[in-house]
């Protein structure tokens, strides 16, 4: 009885450490709590806003020429975008806009951003292009769901981003969006279904930089799958040719499954950064999974919660958030894709 009542907890506690408590209607972000490492307070560093923020899970885009990243945070209850210098460190605030959107990507072009617009007053968001941060927000979606986690093809003709259909609760009466499924809008506002599977949760969907694969992660919140990194291959003309789960080594310790999650892809196209607990239940490493060879190779050993890894164009840096699970909020760190030179690029809280 008490094996299985801690084997419950251990299986949710999964789940909820991927995707934060709820991804509520009213941030379209997830609410779990990030903080820095301890002992990483580096001189100089600088806090990046006030101290009575609210931290979120914050997903890092790079600029084309890796000199700037921009996420999105929510400070003294109200959502806004922030940019950093990131060709120095420590990395400073370029610019900043307060605005009721969040998830934001750089175009290729560099001639403005896609996010998730938050309509106000309502458990709703839809994909938008911003052409910069002092402009106004052209929406390209407009259907009445959750539409977020935006990103584009390195053409920057299509954005791919997931969309949640069904609003409803959880367990303790608060909202809660599920069904979720991988859409595509290009800059014209033509939208494209691209999976009808109505998963229980997902994670930000990437095209490769040929724009012939799209990789996500999904929870199908089924008890022994965990959560599934899958690819799907598309044609020119979007249609889904076939669409595989990329599978994990089988483990004996993983009773509910491997969590694979954050995958996306490395300006070749040839490998993809992703975190998973694959070799310790729980315990969330950033690993790379080369495509050819299906090979997989840990390059962190920080034994905390690391998220949202993403490449820098030039191929060998990876920017990702790190979770000590103490008092303090997210902070922004960078490694070589080998593994070594980790650095502190931010203290937060953001």
């Amino acid at each position: 009885m008490n094996n299985h009542i801690i084997e419950s907890f251990h299986y949710f506690l999964g789940r909820w450490i991927f995707f934060g408590a709820t991804l509520t209607a009213a941030t379209a972000c997830f609410a779990c709590d990030l903080r820095g490492p301890e002992g990483t307070l580096a001189k100089g560093t600088q806090q990046l806003v006030d101290r009575d923020s609210t931290p979120l899970w914050p997903r890092p885009t790079i600029s084309r020429d890796g000199k700037s990243l921009l996420y999105s945070c929510k400070n003294k209850g109200r959502l806004q975008l922030v940019e950093l210098d990131i060709a120095r460190i420590p990395s400073m605030v370029r610019s900043r806009r307060e605005i009721a959107a969040s998830f934001p990507f750089y175009s290729p072009a560099g001639d403005g951003i896609c996010l998730s617009q938050l309509r106000e007053g309502t458990h709703l968001a839809n994909i938008g292009f911003l052409p910069g941060l002092d402009a106004d927000v052209d929406l390209l979606t407009q259907s009445d769901v959750l539409d977020t986690y935006p990103s584009f093809s390195k053409d920057g003709q299509q954005i791919v981003f997931a969309r949640a259909n069904r609003l409803g609760q959880d367990a303790d009466g608060g909202n809660v969006w599920w069904d979720w499924d991988v859409w595509c809008v290009d800059r014209n506002g033509n939208e494209k279904r691209m999976t009808t599977h109505e998963f229980a949760r997902m994670s930000p969907p990437y095209f490769s930089p040929d724009r012939s694969r799209i990789v996500y992660a999904a929870d199908p919140f089924e008890r022994d799958v965990g959560i599934q990194m899958r690819m799907l291959t598309i044609s020119e003309t979007l249609t889904v040719d076939d669409e595989v789960v990329l599978q994990p080594p089988t483990s004996q310790q993983h009773k509910h499954g491997v969590k694979d999650m954050y995958p996306s892809f490395s300006p070749s196209g040839e490998e993809v950064v992703f975190v998973s607990d694959q070799e310790i239940p729980y315990r969330y490493e950033i690993w790379l999974l080369n495509l050819s060879t299906k090979s997989r190779t840990r390059i962190t050993n920080e034994k905390v919660h690391l998220s949202y890894p993403m490449f820098a164009p030039d191929g060998m840096t990876i920017y990702f958030f790190r979770d000590d699970f103490d008092d303090r909020h997210p902070a922004l760190w960078r490694i070589q894709s080998d593994g070594n030179s980790p650095e502190l690029v931010a203290v937060s809280p953001l």
